[in-house]
């Protein structure tokens, strides 16, 4: 046992995981099996989103997915099992649920009741990616800039501000040097 999983050699036709360096890395088998072992086809996760649209076989559910049970300052609001990510003009919201795990792992899956949209990512070799393309559909679907969105879109600029910012101040102390002390 290695941490939070195990590694299992006998399994068989499972899709390659990889490494974020894009290595091969053997399959794992986690302990928490209920949060982090769901073994499921692209086709299986879609089949999963369409039957939470259709009335008749799991209406109750999705319902207890759009109420929220409980909320948090960083992650947002939550139903059983849902994530609400937007609320929509019309009422409902769009839900859905992410997940990551090691080696670099990322999957999510979003739904739009009202348009009946949906978006299914299973992804390996990025810890973040289908969680970040999965806001980026929000915005698409919506309108609206999900708030990790908006966090990468000024992170990345502010990076780069306090980059330039950081090596103008050097010039101008290297100009300030120069002048004061002739010795340079």
């Amino acid at each position: 046992m290695i941490g939070q999983h195990w590694l299992h050699e006998e399994t068989t036709n499972l899709a390659t995981s990889f490494t974020e360096a894009i290595e091969p890395s053997p399959h794992r088998q986690y302990v928490a099996t209920a949060a982090a072992s769901l073994y499921a086809t692209l086709e299986d996760m879609g089949r999963f989103m369409i039957a939470n649209l259709d009335p008749q076989s799991c209406s109750e559910s999705l319902d207890f997915g759009l109420n929220v049970e409980a909320s948090t300052r960083n992650s947002g609001d939550w139903g059983l099992g849902y994530a609400i990510y937007q609320a929509l003009p019309m009422g409902g919201a769009i839900v859905g649920h992410d997940g990551n795990n090691v080696p670099a792992l990322n999957h999510t899956v979003r739904l739009n009741p009202q348009t009946g949209d949906a978006i299914v990512l299973l992804i390996s070799g990025n810890r973040q990616l289908a969680s970040d393309l999965g806001a980026d559909w929000i915005y698409w679907e919506t309108g609206r800039v999900q708030p990790e969105a908006q966090f990468r879109y000024w992170q990345a600029r502010l990076w780069a501000a306090g980059l330039l910012i950081s090596l103008g101040a050097i010039a101008i102390g290297v100009m300030f040097l120069r002048r004061t002390q002739p010795w340079l």
